[in-house]
């Protein structure tokens, strides 16, 4: 591949379009390759998925993409720490199976290294080595379909067949990042615990966020039907793919907020807000025309479609305020934020007041908390305007 390509501007959004569809087919290929109790289980389960996948980005790619180091110190510290705690959790669980026999060990792995590999192209895209992300990127969008053919047609255990695949990239993934992480690195105490202390914050942040979104689906598992658990499960999975322009953009901006915080340069910043904005507006221009389209065709999930649709644009607008919150340190606001949201939907789900939407209950939790999350964000933009950077 042209290496022009590869250090465009654009190709950034290939790299993550690969990534997310990847990621994306582990939901849509369940209906089509398993049966619907089989298929409804592994949607369940990617739930849990999606939760490590949220800790791990709290944990270690937020302080990666948010500190203002352009050196390679602070991302070896970074990889040290996570290498030891990946370790760690392997040998537990392989521990824990000996003595309690844990069911659907395999995807307990599965997450171990699907999680990995996402940290792994963090790290290689924040330091530009976009052909290694790209790598990474490639390789799930063809080993995973792979992974169902194999389920489908002999038969295999699900979680093995990903396994063996991902464990592949992991290997390849680990030689890549050898090649400039350094092991000599000052690993101190101080800074253990600056990241543990903002790490936690942020997975309380993220933790939270997930029980509003992903731990609805949990609840809620058992009170409405399959086909349509995996219907709205689906549109949520594939309205995700939106979520490439979020990746991107949070890779693009975040360190570009904590630099113009670090220097005061609040024009910049004024700049930054403009066209992350614009981009979130595009999106709901563009959920409103395939609303559009679907309830001309009267498709059943219109609906709930453009409710979802409403749920990720609340979500995309408020981006340029958590930019901001984390450029400054304060990452205790996002977790205020997310609680006061999830303690609201508690009342909503203890009192019914979403039961007569029936079918629609879902999407509206999903509605309810990215309202709450963007005006409590806005005020604590406010609140932390004349704060400063945060360093380790």
């Amino acid at each position: 591949m042209d290496f022009k390509i590869i250090n465009s501007k654009y190709f950034r959004y290939i790299d993550q379009a690969f990534y997310s569809v990847s990621t994306l087919l582990l939901s849509v290929l369940a209906p089509l390759c398993l049966m619907e109790s089989d298929a409804a289980e592994v949607l369940y389960l990617i739930s849990f998925l999606l939760l490590c996948l949220s800790l791990t980005t709290a944990f270690f790619v937020t302080p990666t993409i948010t500190i203002n180091d352009d050196s390679n110190e602070t991302i070896s510290r970074i990889f040290i720490i996570f290498v030891g705690i990946l370790v760690f959790l392997f040998s537990t669980t392989f521990v824990l199976n000996k003595i309690v026999d844990l069911k659907n060990l395999l995807f307990f792995y599965f997450v171990y290294l699907f999680c990995s590999l996402e940290f792994f192209r963090r790290v290689f895209i924040r330091k530009n080595l976009h052909k290694f992300s790209f790598f990474i990127s490639m390789g799930m969008f063809f080993l995973i379909p792979l992974s169902y053919f194999f389920v489908f047609f002999y038969k295999t255990d699900i979680w093995l067949s990903l396994s063996l695949s991902l464990a592949f990239l992991f290997f390849c993934s680990v030689a890549f990042l050898a090649s400039f992480i350094s092991f000599k690195v000052n690993l101190n105490l101080e800074f253990i615990k600056k990241i543990f202390r903002i790490g936690l914050v942020s997975v309380g942040s993220f933790f939270v966020m997930w029980c509003s979104t992903q731990g609805v689906f949990v609840i809620l598992y058992d009170h409405i039907s399959h086909n349509v658990f995996i219907e709205q499960k689906l549109i949520f999975s594939i309205l995700g793919f939106f979520n490439i322009i979020m990746l991107v953009q949070e890779n693009k901006y975040q360190p570009l907020y904590s630099k113009a915080i670090s220097s005061m340069d609040f024009s910049n910043i004024k700049k930054y807000d403009l066209s992350v904005n614009l981009e979130s507006y595009i999106f709901l221009f563009l959920g409103i025309l395939f609303f559009t389209f679907f309830w001309l065709l009267n498709f059943s999930f219109y609906l709930s479609f453009l409710l979802f649709t409403v749920f990720r644009f609340l979500m995309a607008i408020s981006k340029s305020k958590v930019y901001y919150i984390r450029a400054i340190g304060r990452f205790e606001y996002l977790l205020y934020s997310n609680l006061i949201a999830l303690i609201l939907l508690l009342f909503i789900y203890i009192f019914g007041w979403f039961s007569a939407f029936k079918e629609y209950q879902i999407p509206m939790y999903f509605v309810t908390h990215a309202f709450v999350f963007w005006i409590l964000t806005n005020l604590w933009k406010k609140r932390g305007s004349n704060e400063k950077y945060w360093v380790v």
